[in-house]
């Protein structure tokens, strides 16, 4: 894989990215990385991951999710043997203060197998 989830891309709102389906990545550890190049001061974005087995009914809840990124980076989280053959990403931006109340937003959204297990990838950051 590298596939993308949302391709690089600039908002002003929220909404979502198209489906991608897994296919022989499914059931395998995913790497889901969030690339912001672009955000204006006192604005905040909110990534969730969603899944699904038929690529039309929904998890309920996120399988992942960037909460309140407030500064241009790369954030990454993994999937634990996503079982799902289906993920679509939706996002919301917001911003406060003075001046010009629209958010900004340059991001991108990839993802890709990966041999590292949560667990393992956690107590590597943990030990740094």
């Amino acid at each position: 894989m590298p596939n993308f989830l949302v391709e690089e891309t600039t908002v002003r709102h929220g909404g979502e990215g198209p489906v991608l389906a897994l296919g022989s990545t499914a059931g395998r550890p995913i790497l889901v990385t969030l690339s912001i190049s672009h955000v204006v001061e006192r604005q905040n974005l909110d990534v969730d991951i969603f899944a699904s087995d038929d690529g039309v009914n929904w998890s309920r809840r996120p399988v992942a999710t960037f909460l309140q990124r407030f500064s241009c980076g790369t954030y990454e989280t993994v999937l634990p043997d996503c079982d799902a053959h289906y993920l679509k990403a939706a996002w919301r931006v917001s911003r406060w203060g003075r001046g010009d109340d629209r958010p900004l937003c340059r991001f991108s959204l990839s993802v890709k197998e990966t041999r590292q297990s949560p667990q393992r990838k956690h107590a590597m950051a943990g030990a740094a």
